[in-house]
């Protein structure tokens, strides 16, 4: 019954996710709400079937499937961005958007003004830090290498690292799938 329950909560979680990001056109993250609804609709898919198909003993290796699937496809997003943001140019820090988590956690995703082939641009940053990194890292109206995406200048970078941690996450959670098998 428990399991019922939280199959059904991931699929209205997904869709509202779906649905906030199709009909907001304003947000800047669309397909990245978009893609968490996804994941969680298909999370709660995957359990509704696995329970109807086989026995409960089955969900814990649907769900670190789901899991890995969903750590592997963000951290191949994130990768891609990294590998498409090749172009350094200067720009100037001019603050950050606030998002507030789970938990309490926030994170800032810094805003910089640039201008890219006689074309000014105001945008903010497709990476997301602490408080923290942005009070030591970042003065307002001071000037920074960026990394921006020459086929949409539009989309910038802060700093060349790709997420690691998605991909080790992923691996973790197929290795726990293969254990639950």
């Amino acid at each position: 019954m428990k399991l019922l329950f939280c199959s059904l909560l991931f699929i209205i979680v997904g869709v509202i996710c779906i649905a906030r990001g199709v009909l907001n056109r304003n947000l800047k993250n669309r397909k990245a709400l978009i893609w968490i609804g996804i994941g969680f609709a298909v999370v709660g898919a995957v359990t509704l079937a696995v329970m109807c198909l086989f026995d409960e003993d089955r969900v814990l290796f649907a769900w670190a499937i789901c899991m890995s699937g969903i750590l592997f496809i963000t951290a191949g997003y994130l990768t891609r961005i990294v590998f498409q943001c090749n172009e350094m140019i200067l720009g100037r820090y001019a603050g950050c958007n606030r998002y507030a988590g789970s938990h309490g956690v926030v994170h800032y995703s810094p805003v910089f003004a640039y201008e890219y082939r006689g074309i000014f641009y105001e945008e903010q940053t497709a990476q997301s830090f602490p408080a923290r990194y942005i009070k030591q890292n970042f003065t307002e109206g001071a000037y920074y290498w960026i990394y921006i995406d020459p086929k949409r200048p539009d989309r910038f970078i802060c700093e060349k690292k790709p997420n690691i941690l998605l991909w080790v996450l992923g691996i973790v959670f197929l290795a726990a799938a293969l254990v639950f098998l």
